[in-house]
């Protein structure tokens, strides 16, 4: 919502995509929940993490334990390593130069494919994937970024 607003975009645009960003994540806590099993002093902290990649990690875990040890390191590791970055950032990243050129742009759709790929068990779940990357390729230069 704040970077949306800050880059000077429609505020209800901005509550919208704050709001659909809520819900999923809520359509997350909701599947975690039940799958972690955590004591109820302990959930409000763990709602801090309920994220993409901490749900990608903890679905296919094949035991509670597992499932609650993916979510508390890819948590952790997350919650760490976000604030460092961002610190090495804010008081270096002018040292970096020209990051465009370093193509990070690629890095998040990366991630995101390497998270999903273990759970696609099926061939009707890799071709539905396939067929969804193609199209967004294929939509990628008619559609704005």
């Amino acid at each position: 919502l704040v970077g949306a607003l800050a880059a000077g975009g429609n505020p209800y645009t901005a509550a919208a995509g704050a709001f659909f960003l809520g819900v999923r994540n809520a359509f997350y806590g909701l599947r975690l929940s039940q799958l972690l099993a955590l004591p109820r002093a302990v959930r409000p902290f763990a709602a801090h993490w309920v994220i993409d990649e901490t749900t990608a990690v903890t679905l296919p875990q094949p035991t509670r334990r597992a499932a609650r040890i993916g979510f508390t390191v890819t948590g952790l590791t997350l919650y760490v390593l976000w604030n460092l970055t961002t610190l090495v950032g804010a008081l270096g990243a002018e040292a970096l130069g020209d990051t465009d050129a370093w193509g990070l742009d690629a890095a998040s759709p990366a991630v995101f494919l390497a998270l999903l790929a273990p759970m696609l068990t099926s061939t009707t779940e890799r071709v539905t994937a396939g067929l969804a990357v193609l199209l967004a390729l294929t939509l990628l230069p008619v559609l704005p970024a």
